[in-house]
């Protein structure tokens, strides 16, 4: 028999730990559910599209600080944002530990109207989406640099449009690779 491993649902009544949150979220694809797996577990685990929203309580040790860091990660599925300000769990529990945004972009995709899409989405979500994330530092992780086709990171910020962001929206760009580890780690102590 197989074994099955369960995500505690963010729309639960289950109370969420006090550690500081960050929201990981991007478009459909882009592996923002293989980048948690790999936060979590420390391996790489091969996802299907999610269909739902995952939470997570990582450990992380930070090496430059040479402390261990306890958080949590909301894996927010495409339109999930809005479900989330409607809800009363998310204002009452996860939002006053919000600390952060975690924004994945499949580096290997070169449609540009996917890249709009990820621009969209991406405004959308820090102006309209979820309410308290305004001015939170945002990350974005530009996933699937190992593909020798991948875009660099200065394309990427460019397709996304981060220069032009409020200037008070503190914001960091880095190439990753969900797949070999590389770039994850510096990620959260950048975060």
């Amino acid at each position: 028999m197989g074994a099955a491993t369960s995500f505690p649902n963010p729309f639960s009544k289950k109370p969420l730990t006090s550690h500081p949150s960050y929201i990981i979220t991007g478009l459909s694809g882009a592996g923002k559910s293989t980048i948690l797996h790999r936060f979590k577990f420390h391996l790489y685990i091969t996802c299907s599209p999610s269909i739902s929203e995952n939470i997570e309580t990582v450990e992380f040790q930070c090496m430059h600080k040479r402390v261990k860091r306890v958080f949590n990660l909301v894996d927010l599925t495409e339109g999930s944002g809005r479900a989330l300000r409607e809800n009363e769990t998310w204002r009452t529990q996860y939002r006053q530990h919000l600390r952060g945004i975690i924004f994945v972009v499949d580096s290997a995709d070169h449609d540009p109207l996917m890249m709009e899409q990820a621009a969209e989405r991406l405004l959308t979500f820090l102006h309209e989406e979820v309410e308290g994330t305004k001015l939170l530092p945002l990350l974005v992780l530009a996933n699937k640099q190992d593909s020798p086709t991948a875009m660099t990171v200065a394309e990427i910020k460019d397709s996304l449009r981060l220069e032009v962001l409020p200037g008070e929206q503190v914001w960091h760009i880095m190439g990753v690779s969900a797949m070999l580890d590389e770039g994850l780690t510096d990620g959260l102590e950048w975060l």
